[in-house]
C-alpha cells in the first residue's frame, strides 16, 4: 500500500486536486484500515481527504447541493462530512457555510467571516 499512499498524499498536495482523487483516495483508504497498523489512521485521513476535496469544490464552485458535494467527496458520509466542513470553515480552512434551508454550501466568504466585518462594521460606529 506505500506506492499508492504516496501517490495520493502527492496528489492531495498539489496546487490543483482533481475530484477523481476521491475514487483513488476511498481505495487506499479502505486497504489502509484492513491493515491493523493502519487502521487507527483511516478517520482522521478521511477527514483530512474530505478538507482537501472541499478546498477543490469551493476553487470550482461557487455554490452546490450538499448531496452533490458529498457524492463528490464521497470518502465520509453525509452527517459526518457535514460536521467536516463546519470545523473547517471554522479553522479556516476552507470558506464555506451551509444553508440548511436550501441544503446548498456556499464556497468563497464564509458566515463567520460576515460576522467578524459585521462586528468590525458596527463597533466603529
Amino acid at each position: 500500500a506505500d506506492p499508492e499512499v504516496a501517490s495520493l498524499a502527492r496528489k492531495l498536495e498539489a496546487p490543483h486536486v482533481p475530484m477523481s482523487a476521491a475514487r483513488q483516495a476511498e481505495a487506499v483508504l479502505a486497504s489502509l484500515e484492513g491493515d491493523a497498523r493502519c487502521a487507527p489512521y483511516g478517520p482522521l485521513l478521511r477527514r483530512q481527504v474530505a478538507v482537501r476535496l472541499l478546498q477543490e469544490m469551493g476553487r470550482v464552485y461557487s455554490r452546490v447541493d450538499f448531496a452533490h458535494a458529498a457524492k463528490l467527496a464521497r470518502v465520509l458520509p453525509e452527517t459526518d462530512l457535514e460536521l467536516v466542513l463546519a470545523r473547517a470553515a471554522k479553522q479556516g480552512l476552507v470558506a464555506a457555510s451551509i444553508d440548511s434551508t436550501s441544503g446548498a454550501v456556499t464556497f468563497g466568504v464564509s458566515s463567520l467571516d460576515k460576522d467578524v466585518r459585521l462586528r468590525a462594521s458596527l463597533a466603529a460606529l
